[in-house]
């Protein structure tokens, strides 16, 4: 999928960490583009499994963003850092808000 795709409903979720000014430009994009009920933060400094998941994917520095297709927990897209182009092209997207999360669907093998 593209990143314009507007077809599918998406959920949208930040791993970040304290301190990181890079996660809170990233929020603050995100928050302009899609609104701030419509994205979850996890913050990896406290969830361990959280930040296996991203280092997994071979990510090393916050904010690390996920997208999801509501439905069915695939990942549709993901990058590191502060990126307000992709911020931006959220806000194609049907966004939903956030639901209780399991770290570990969908994880690119």
């Amino acid at each position: 999928m593209t990143v314009n795709d507007t077809t599918i409903e998406v959920s949208i979720t930040v791993y970040s960490k304290p301190a990181c000014v890079q996660c809170t430009a990233t929020y603050k994009a995100l928050d302009k583009h899609v609104g701030a009920d419509h994205y979850e933060v996890v913050d990896i400094s406290q969830d361990d499994a959280a930040r296996e998941l991203v280092v997994g994917m071979g990510y090393l520095q916050a904010p690390v963003v996920l997208v999801r297709n509501s439905a069915t927990g695939e990942l549709v897209e993901h990058w590191s850092g502060f990126r307000p182009d992709r911020a931006k092209a959220c806000a194609n997207r049907r966004v939903t808000a956030p639901a209780s999360r399991d770290v570990t669907a969908a994880v690119p093998a």
